[in-house]
């Protein structure tokens, strides 16, 4: 298992990477990793805003589809060899029809909600995870310079006393 801060292709400790150079790394890497799926998703929700119909042509709408058809494929087959010819019979189908193409509304509905929902969270969503992510990074980096500078006051101020003492001994 190799150390956790050291530089890509550094063998040895004489390289660490300071913490925030770490967090931008591990970031950069997520962010390159993961950007096929991002610009796919980023991709549909755009196709799907400027044409909400598409929601015929999702993969969902697909599987909703099938199996309404195929449960009330069924439902029709019973109503037809459980009911007597006449009224009765009428009256059954047309209640399955109309409770079919309810269902169909309402499975269209929820793809319609869900890709709109996904495409609201791309837009809005992720903004601030950037800009949290963004400000974490900068604020270990101003601790880290803050520190710096402690450091070099520090050395400035023990120079300084020295120089006072050596003259002030004459």
């Amino acid at each position: 298992m190799g150390n956790p801060f050291s530089k890509p292709g550094d063998s040895g400790n004489s390289g660490r990477e300071r913490p925030d150079q770490t967090q931008q790394r591990i970031a950069e890497e997520l962010f390159s990793q993961t950007d096929p799926l991002r610009r796919g998703v980023i991709d549909r929700s755009e196709s799907f805003v400027s044409n909400p119909n598409d929601v015929f042509n999702l993969p969902g709408y697909a599987a909703v589809k099938d199996t309404t058809e195929s449960q009330y494929g069924r439902a029709r087959d019973s109503v037809i060899a459980n009911t007597p010819e006449g009224g009765a019979l009428t009256s059954a189908l047309g209640d399955l029809e109309r409770n079919r193409a309810s269902d169909l509304v309402q499975g269209t509905a929820r793809l319609n909600d869900s890709e709109l929902s996904r495409a609201m969270t791309l837009a809005t969503g992720s903004t601030g995870q950037s800009l949290a992510a963004l400000g974490s990074a900068g604020a270990i980096q101003a601790q880290r310079e803050a520190s710096d500078d402690a450091g070099k006051a520090a050395k400035t101020g023990a120079v300084g006393q020295g120089a006072g003492a050596y003259f002030g001994s004459k």
